[in-house]
């Protein structure tokens, strides 16, 4: 009884948990761009991106580039060049991003905040070290925090959320509504 019991240990459930652990570990990960969107007052909205500062950084500054040559390229490049390229990069992403009202009015989003440059290139380079692992060995960045604030003149009642696809795909929360956006579906609407 006993050796039937350890036969039906080996060859049956420890094959279930050896797959059971392997998807865990796979869906542990999954990281991906969100965003938390919260009412200020009834005028504003405050909205808290989390990224990956080296994908991110990407996605601004040189998405023609391969991702590895991008690291590499931007990692060891001077600062004031960095710094240059960065601002640039920004200033086109803030003209993209905005909420529409019901009435027409486009809202922009501003007081953007992001991490410093030197930052920004410190993620860089982990980033590099860490694409040059074996691939058996899961490694990544921990998201960064990145704010922009949305004010209006009238009350903020129902908007449209546009985000640049610099950010797709990304979660966005605004209380217990959540949404993705993505090059496919790049708008939501959101009752406040």
């Amino acid at each position: 009884m006993h050796s039937h019991f350890l036969l039906l240990l080996r060859y049956f459930w420890l094959p279930l948990l050896l797959i059971a652990c392997v998807q865990f570990s796979f869906a542990g990960d999954v990281h991906t761009n969100q965003m938390e969107m919260k009412r200020n007052s009834a005028t504003s909205l405050t909205m808290d991106f989390y990224v990956d500062p080296a994908k991110f950084c990407y996605s601004l500054m040189a998405p023609h580039n391969t991702y590895e040559n991008f690291l590499k390229s931007y990692s060891e490049m001077p600062a004031e060049e960095f710094k240059k390229e960065w601002s640039i990069s920004v200033k086109k992403l803030e003209s993209e991003n905005f909420i529409m009202m019901p009435s027409g009015v486009k809202v922009p989003l501003k007081q953007w905040t992001f991490p410093s440059e030197d930052a920004l290139q410190g993620f860089l380079k982990k980033a590099q070290l860490i694409i040059g692992l074996p691939a058996n060995f899961r490694s990544h960045l921990e998201p960064v925090l990145v704010t922009a604030v949305a004010q209006s003149k009238t009350p903020l009642n129902r908007v449209q959320l546009n985000l640049s696809q610099k950010f797709h795909p990304i979660l966005v929360q605004y209380k217990q509504d959540r949404a993705w956006l993505t090059s496919q579906i790049p708008v939501e609407l959101f009752d406040l």
